[in-house]
């Protein structure tokens, strides 16, 4: 499992598409140059063909990706001090990351709130201060691992990524 991120522009156009490309080529150089991202029926980019599964987060000012070959995958980037004001500190942001990357990784991300469908039943465990170490969730009978993300740059910056089935992948930081 792979992932990066970069930060955003501080002024002018935010062009999303071209860097949510920039993070692609970081992660997955062996693709066709003009590999194209496809919405599944959630809204989560897909690479149709490809086999690798995606995700992207967009929070304290960075784009940040994560992809997997042979598991789906989720991942989420935020700050204390994001876009809608100020975020709880400590283990309830570091607890929002980890259920987003996870409902992500699972395939619906937030997309059943607001719906008449039914949320699914989330259950996390392990460590919320440890980073680097993989805690489990299960939504239904779904077992999925999740981990949060170390040496994050800037400071007050807190990540998770999740993966789907009971297996522990190798996380590998690329720089972009």
């Amino acid at each position: 499992m792979r992932w990066t991120s970069l930060p955003l522009p501080a002024s002018g156009v935010l062009d999303l598409p071209a860097l949510r490309a920039r993070l692609l080529r970081t992660l997955i150089p062996e693709l066709p140059a003009r590999t194209l991202l496809r919405p599944d029926h959630f809204g989560a980019p897909t690479l149709p063909g490809s086999g690798w599964h995606l995700s992207f987060s967009r929070g304290g000012r960075r784009l940040s990706a994560a992809a997997c070959q042979t598991q789906r995958v989720g991942i989420d980037l935020e700050h204390l001090q994001d876009r809608d004001g100020p975020r709880p500190a400590g283990p309830d942001l570091r607890r929002w990351v980890i259920t987003e990357a996870v409902l992500k990784a699972y395939g619906t991300g937030f997309a059943l709130v607001g719906t008449n469908e039914p949320f699914p039943d989330l259950h996390l465990s392990g460590h919320l201060s440890d980073t680097a170490r993989w805690g489990t969730a299960r939504i239904l009978a779904l077992p999925l691992r999740w981990c949060l993300l170390t040496d994050l740059e800037p400071a007050g910056l807190c990540g998770a990524v999740a993966v789907t089935g009971p297996g522990v992948p190798h996380l590998e930081y690329r720089s972009p």
